[in-house]
């Protein structure tokens, strides 16, 4: 069963219940606190009648935040159950509502020019507000959006889709009855063993895991795919020589026909929604870019986002399993530069000889994620940029802005020697820190409660005595990078919390002070005083939360 914290759960639940009433937000309370639930379960824990709980879930699923996973029962029992679905949330793609603004401005600067910018942000707006959606409705929305009739923007639109599609900004939406993939816990003896015996539970598992790698081998060979209408692709399931025999084969030229039809009538059903996993790469991308171009430089910073770029636009990923982009030449990567300056005119003029320099440069330092690839030579010379050391050193530096903020200088000094020792002993901190053991124990417990800090025990005998045993401090990245991103949810929380409560306390503040600028309405000073102070603060904590999400996507990468 999976399971969200409870910041996670409070900050979804609260998303949820200003988009979509409290009738979807107690379902979706419910997963998000129960994890995976069958229907049934889903209606005895919230409470509601069977049709609200099916509604709900039927609109979460239509915006994608809750996942459906098709159960096949053991086949071997004497009597085998019917399949039955299986739902939790998808928290990811709940929080993904703070994105919504950073994925527009995304857009409108990947695809730059005025014309192509507003047709693409106008079809993921669409996507965005609607959840998942066919080409044709897709169509009818954005026309209905710009207030025009659809067969004027059919053809702008196409080719936008097609643009979007190939960017993988946007996905085919994977099926409903995708087999859910169940935890293996092997033991050792098991794990080593070539081949369980046809019959054994072993083999199930491997049955049933060959399965669903096989559905989502499937998906993910259709996911990228664009419709038959769109691309002018010929039909291959017909054979063009059926055409040249005349009264021969008739029953094959009327199969290839029904599968053409069929094939056809699949493609204009398919829906589409956008990639939230792409655009949480490419927002990563651009916060790797602008931390090389404060360390290293705005010319540094510049390559390593052409690179980055240009691995986005090759076929089959930017990202390998490692998290480092795709091996780009350095021509390539000077030859990008000017495309992208159209969107981002602050960027500089570099030629193939200086963006070699500049990279070289960058590779003889370990930190800054670059690595050379390929022989040497401005032609044939290639680099990998380390999205995942980049970003690991981008949470270094803000857990360690927290620690300064919450210890005395001291404890930066403590963290980082920790962080280079990996694990010392008490007295061993106090020595190397220079500091009294009184006062070392006394900062290693507050930052031990804090969460930065954790203790090890290593016993010298069996019964783990205290005496008999050594304690030593270390730092535990991964728990650290948990803490911290806990607490930013908790933030983004209490930032919602309080601008609903503004907004409930005084909901007509924003009308009255239009009319008021507008001159409709006259108040007096301490009413408009009061106005102006909600609205103030309204706008205030809406850009608090939208500052605040790109440490949110830093800290969680869904």
């Amino acid at each position: 069963m999976v399971q969200c914290s409870p910041q996670r759960r409070r900050l979804c639940t609260s998303l949820i219940k200003e988009f979509f009433g409290d009738t979807v937000e107690r379902v979706c309370n419910v997963l998000t606190a129960r994890g995976q639930q069958t229907l049934p379960e889903v209606v005895r824990a919230s409470g509601l009648p069977p049709s609200a709980v099916r509604s709900a879930l039927l609109v979460l699923l239509q915006h994608n935040f809750v996942i459906s996973e098709l159960v096949q029962p053991d086949t071997g029992l004497r009597a085998p159950q019917a399949p039955y679905f299986l739902y939790h949330a998808d928290t990811g793609a709940i929080i993904q509502i703070l994105r919504r603004p950073r994925i527009l401005q995304h857009v409108q600067r990947e695809y730059g020019g005025p014309g192509e910018s507003d047709m693409a942000v106008k079809i993921i707006e669409v996507l965005l507000a609607h959840g998942r959606l066919r080409l044709d409705q897709v169509a009818a929305a954005v026309a209905a959006r710009m207030e025009r009739p659809e067969g004027e923007v059919r053809g702008d639109l196409h080719a936008r889709f097609i643009s979007l599609v190939n960017g993988r900004h946007i996905e085919r939406v994977p099926p409903a009855d995708m087999p859910l993939r169940k935890p293996v816990a092997f033991t050792k003896a098991q794990a080593k063993r070539a081949a369980p015996k046809p019959g054994t539970p072993e083999a199930a598992v491997q049955e049933a895991e060959a399965v669903r790698q096989l559905a989502q081998d499937s998906y993910s060979a259709e996911r990228f795919r664009l419709p038959r209408d769109l691309t002018g692709a010929p039909d291959t399931t017909r054979d063009p020589r059926l055409s040249k025999q005349a009264g021969r084969g008739k029953r094959k030229r009327d199969d290839a026909d029904a599968a053409s039809q069929r094939s056809d009538a699949a493609s204009a059903q398919e829906l589409w929604r956008v990639n939230f996993e792409e655009f949480n790469c490419r927002l990563r991308d651009e916060a790797c870019a602008e931390y090389v171009a404060v360390i290293y430089g705005r010319e540094a910073g510049a390559l390593v986002a052409a690179l980055l770029t240009c691995a986005a636009r090759q076929p089959g990923g930017s990202r390998l399993d490692s998290g480092a982009s795709a091996a780009v030449s350095v021509l390539a990567a000077a030859a990008a530069l000017p495309q992208m300056r159209r969107s981002r005119p602050d960027l500089p003029v570099l030629t193939g000889a200086a963006a070699a320099r500049v990279l070289g440069e960058l590779t003889e330092d370990a930190r800054s994620g670059v690595t050379r690839s390929g022989s040497s030579g401005v032609a044939n010379e290639a680099f990998i940029v380390d999205t995942g050391a980049i970003t690991r050193a981008i949470r270094q530096q803000h857990i360690e802005a927290l620690v300064r903020e919450r210890f005395p200088p001291i404890g930066m000094r403590v963290f980082r020697l920790l962080c280079a020792k990996k694990q010392l002993e008490q007295k061993q901190v106090a020595d190397y820190a220079m500091v009294p053991v009184r006062d070392a124990r006394e900062l290693l417990y507050r930052m031990l409660r804090a969460g930065f800090l954790t203790l090890q025990d290593v016993p010298r005998t069996a019964d783990h005595s205290a005496s008999r045993t050594f304690y030593t401090w270390r730092v535990d990245s991964t728990a650290v990078t948990r803490r911290v991103g806990e607490e930013l949810l908790q933030a983004a929380g209490n930032l919602r919390a309080r601008l609903h409560h503004e907004l409930s306390e005084h909901a007509e503040a924003p009308k009255v002070l239009k009319r008021v600028e507008a001159g409709d309405t006259a108040l007096q000073p301490h009413d408009k005083a009061e106005v102006e102070r909600v609205c103030r603060v309204s706008a205030l904590l809406e850009t608090r939360l939208i500052a605040l999400d790109p440490l949110i996507a830093l800290f969680h990468q869904n």
